[in-house]
């Protein structure tokens, strides 16, 4: 376990431009005692016009987008990208003042921007930072996440600003899904406060030697994977959590706060050391970056070492008044924001029990519980003035199949008749006790790109048996289809642990049986690495569960269907790794991805949705869930907040208190 979770600091490492310069031989690091959160903190009181959300851990990044949920969150709430993406991922203007003017070729985008924006710091939003904001991301230092780094790597251009309120951006290409994976999620931050931060950390950090923490964060990164680390119990100097004193120290040195410790602690307080250690080595990694750098590139590596809360970099609806590790993020409205919020505070209290945050909305010191566990959704669900609600998160249970030459599955009518004999919707119900939301489609629910799809086809066994056996497929004595020597039969790996996928996967073997098609249900190693040597070429499977993270962008979750992105021993783990190919769904998701109109998009992905459904690559299942709850006085515009919404709280910050 130590060497996995090594190998991915090494590729860290590798990229960085910065080691340490102290001592070689480490030592187990003791707690660092300014950086544990104080047991069992008193709760300040409510005031006045305060919405208080249970969050059940501290924010991992204050600079978006994040991965996890209270960061995720708390970008929303403290930065303005140009686009919001709403419950339906529809951008929606927020710092532009209306959709992108697309030239014909696509290549060129004018956005106008509001006028009368301002940053934390009471000074003007010009195009100019959005312009210096994109260039943050075209750096090899991008500091905003891999999917927006990668996407302004790919298609991006330059950027200019015709007047102060007009942005132009210039693509290599037309791609319009720029729109939501960069200009929604891209948070534009304010340029002269970048450049004094920076500035800052070079006063600071002018002693060091820049080439020496390269050196040393390479070194630290090689001994936790020597071979002496594999071992039941390595020895001192295996672990990333060994160094973690030698790096914090550097970090210092230079005027960074390192991370508190509370951001990686559990729910009862304890902190993984490990997990602190790779945090504090990639930090120290950046400074040296930073500090190796110049221009718009040390800058892009400097932003993660900021300190946000005492010198902010952006602007949105509430700025960070106060943080207090383990227990708290207190947000103070910002006046100058355009529109002004509708509520004077929101604080974002960190509780990592279940239990204890449960407690406290049924006493009203919660308003909203960010993230409920199912067992505690039940217990909540009876709570007079509290609503729970699950909502699809953006990952999509499916089945797989292996269409390539000799396979099963290569007659896309077996995979037709496999869809059609099983009552998806009914399974899904029944499987997951009443709360699944079935998946007809592999993109995110309730997304725009679904405006126009196709209704599912419901079960249908009669018309399944009767495809089969006019295609050639005949049954043999065991009641199972076989065709040319090739029985109708194959298995899927699930893991018993999770009860609805178990339930779903044996009832859905039933159904399939009985219309002539065997699927085995075997229990799933636990390591899972049966599977992902499956999902890796040359991909020896006839049938796969899987589960497909989705995208902000439906372009993104379609590569699963693109011909060029079938796996492939140059590429042995790309999206595709059934192997589909389809020219008329590829010249389809080409078509989709060059158009700048949602609407027009969302008609060509219906087309791309019919043309899978007559030759199926997959079987999608149901969403993964989220749950939430919140209490009865707080209303969005148009009354009780709809929790059962993927991304629900969008527009947070527009919601009210009622008394």
């Amino acid at each position: 376990m130590n060497r996995c979770r090594t190998l991915v600091v090494l590729a860290l490492a590798a990229s960085m431009s910065g080691c340490l310069s102290l001592n070689d031989t480490p030592t187990a690091s003791p707690a660092e005692p300014d950086q544990t959160p104080p047991p069992g903190p008193t709760v300040a009181p409510r005031a006045a016009g305060e919405l208080i959300i249970g969050v059940p851990a501290d924010p991992q990044t204050f600079v978006p987008p994040a991965d996890d949920e209270t960061g995720a969150l708390l970008g929303d709430l403290i930065y303005d990208p140009l686009y919001r993406l709403d419950s339906s991922l529809t951008p929606q203007p927020a710092l532009a003042a209306a959709a992108p003017q697309v030239s014909a070729d696509g290549l060129t985008w004018t956005i106008p921007m509001r006028s009368g924006e301002r940053f934390d710091d009471g000074s003007p939003i010009h195009a100019s930072d959005a312009v210096f904001s994109l260039e943050l991301a075209a750096s090899p230092n991008c500091p905003f996440g891999q999917d927006v780094c990668d996407a302004v790597a790919s298609h991006f251009a330059s950027a200019a600003d015709s007047d102060a309120s007009t942005l132009v951006i210039t693509l290599v290409d037309a791609w319009s899904p720029f729109l939501a994976t960069v200009l929604g999620r891209l948070p534009i931050l304010s340029e002269s406060a970048v450049d004094a931060a920076t500035a800052q950390l070079s006063t600071h950090a002018a002693q060091l030697d820049a080439s020496a923490i390269q050196d040393r964060v390479g070194q630290i990164a090689d001994d936790t994977n020597a071979d002496r680390c594999l071992v039941t119990s390595p020895p001192t100097g295996c672990h990333l959590g060994d160094y973690a004193t030698e790096l914090a120290a550097v970090l210092r040195s230079a005027g960074v706060t390192p991370p508190p410790d509370a951001r990686f602690a559990d729910g009862s307080g304890a902190v993984d050391p490990e997990a602190r250690g790779a945090a504090l080595l990639a930090d120290v990694g950046s400074l040296a970056t930073a500090l190796q750098a110049s221009g718009i590139d040390r800058s892009a590596a400097a932003v993660p070492l900021f300190d946000i809360v005492a010198d902010p970099i952006g602007g949105g609806p509430f700025r960070v008044a106060a943080y207090t590790p383990g227990v708290s993020v207190e947000l103070a409205r910002n006046d100058d924001h355009q529109p002004v919020a509708t509520l004077k505070a929101i604080r974002l209290r960190i509780i990592g029990d279940p239990t204890v945050a449960a407690t406290a909305l049924r006493a009203h010191d919660v308003d909203w519980l960010l993230d409920v566990q199912a067992d505690g959704a039940t217990d909540l669900a009876g709570a007079i003035g509290i609503t729970v609600a699950a909502h699809p998160d953006p990952v999509v249970r499916s089945i797989v199949f292996n269409v390539r030459s000799g396979r099963v599955y290569e007659d896309p009518v077996a995979r037709q008749a496999f869809s059609l004999c099983i009552d998806r919707a009914g399974l899904a119900a029944t499987a997951s006790g009443g709360v699944g939301v079935p998946a007809s489609f592999e993109t995110a629910a309730r997304s725009w790109a679904l405006a126009s799809a196709p209704a599912p086809v419901p079960a249908n066994a009669g018309a399944a048996e009767s495809a089969l056996e006019a295609d050639g497929w005949q049954r043999g004595a065991d009641g199972i289809y076989a065709r040319n020597g090739i029985r109708l039969s194959s298995t899927i790996d699930v893991r018993a642990t999770r009860t609805d996928l178990y339930a779903f996967a044996q009832a859905a073997s039933a159904q399939l049986n009985a219309c002539g098609i065997e699927l085995d249900v075997v229990d799933q190693d636990t390591s899972g690495d049966q599977l992902l040597t499956e999902l890796q070429w040359p991909n020896d499977f006839e049938t796969a569960l899987i589960a497909r993270t989705l995208d902000v962008d439906p372009d993104s979750d379609f590569q699963a269907f693109d011909s060029g992105h079938a796996t492939s021993a140059a590429d042995p783990g790309d999206a595709n790794p059934g192997g589909f190919t389809s020219t008329t769904v590829d010249g389809l998701l080409a078509q989709a991805r060059a158009s700048a109109d949602l609407t027009a998009r969302a008609a060509t992905y219906a087309q791309v949705e019919a043309a899978l459904a007559e030759t199926p690559p997959s079987y999608p299942i149901w969403y993964d869930l989220g749950y939430s709850a919140i209490a009865a006085s707080v209303h969005d515009a148009t009354g009780a907040v709809d929790l059962t919404a993927p991304r629900y709280w969008w527009d947070a910050w527009t919601w009210q208190l009622a008394p």
